[in-house]
Parts: C-alpha cells; structure tokens; sequence
C-alpha cells in the first residue's frame, strides 16, 4: 500500500510538474507574440516613413527637372529660340543622373 501512495504522489507532482511547464510555455508564447506583433507594427511604420521619403524625393527632382528645364527654355529666348529641344531634355535627364547606361531614366536608344 506504501507502494501505491508513492506512486499516486510522484504521478500528482509528475502532473503538477507538467501544468506548471504548460502555463510557464503559454506566457513564453503569449510575450513572443506581443513582440511579434509589435515588431510588424514598427516594420509597417518604418514601410510608410520609407514609401513618404521616396514620394517626397520623386516630388523633388520633378521640382529641380522642372526649374532646370525653365532655365533651359529662356536661355533659348535669348537665342530666339523660343522652345526647348527634345536634345535639351535628353541631355537635362542625363545631366541629372549621370550619362548611366543602365538608368531607366535614360533612353539609350537614339
């Protein structure tokens, strides 16, 4: 009978034992995912910080283009050239972003 209470005692802690890993396990679990969650919202944030910077510096070159385009054009009206040439604008774009072969902004094709 000894024998039998021992066993029921140890297979009571075993249990015990168990539950307390289980509840232990589930906070571990619940903790990694507030930060996981925590974690895409910053990522989200920063995506948006990053999608604003480019759309504020897409805004800002077609700015410059625009006043170096003007320049270009009443220079030509000095000239009584009273329109900016096709040539004018080629060579505004690569002046702008270098004589880059690779650039999409840049027709290599002529």
């Amino acid at each position: 009978m000894k024998f039998l209470n021992k066993l029921k005692s140890d297979r009571k802690d075993l249990i015990n034992n168990l539950n307390e890993n289980i509840v232990s396990l589930e906070k571990i679990a619940y903790e990694q995912q507030a930060e996981i969650e925590r974690l895409k919202a910053e990522a989200n944030c920063a995506d948006g910080y990053a999608d604003a910077l480019v759309e504020r510096t897409k805004t800002e070159a077609i700015k410059e283009f625009a006043e170096r385009l003007k320049e270009k054009a009443w220079i030509g009206m000095w000239e009584s050239v009273e329109h900016v040439d096709v040539d004018d604008i080629d060579n505004l774009v690569k002046e702008m972003v270098g004589d880059d072969n690779n650039s999409p902004l840049v027709d290599n094709q002529n």
